[in-house]
């Protein structure tokens, strides 16, 4: 990890085959990556300790994906601090980044191949 100043400050040990792709939520002040083992990882920024280098684990995993997770959008607004993972498995999942815990898996029969908002997103289609 390294700040603005290019400064090293500690390592994540990332046991992912492949990293797809990382995300910093800085509402939830953490790090998220995923890829090639199914999982999405997350690491709280304020549990790091930036003076030592550790094997330091995921605070979460997200777990449900049963093939490789390949596309991540994030929607934060209000309270609600929210993933979509589209994976090789076919499946979209909606994940609550504060519990960790899947909201909502969609089945579609084709592969997908991005996922993002859509402008006409709003709070009211989650009720």
């Amino acid at each position: 990890m390294m700040c603005d100043n290019e400064q090293h400050l500690t390592t994540l040990s990332i046991y992912i085959r492949t990293i797809n792709h990382s995300l910093f939520d800085e509402n939830q002040d953490c790090l998220i990556f995923f890829g090639e083992d199914n999982l999405i990882h997350q690491w709280d920024i304020e549990e790091i300790n930036h003076d030592i280098n550790l094997d330091i684990s995921p605070t979460k995993l997200f777990q449900g994906h049963t093939s490789p997770i390949q596309y991540l959008c994030q929607i934060s607004f209000e309270k609600f601090h929210l993933l979509f993972t589209a994976s090789s498995d076919f499946r979209v999942r909606l994940w609550d980044i504060v519990t960790g815990k899947c909201l909502c898996t969609f089945l579609f029969s084709n592969a997908i191949h991005s996922i993002g908002p859509s402008s006409f997103f709003t709070y009211n289609n989650l009720l």
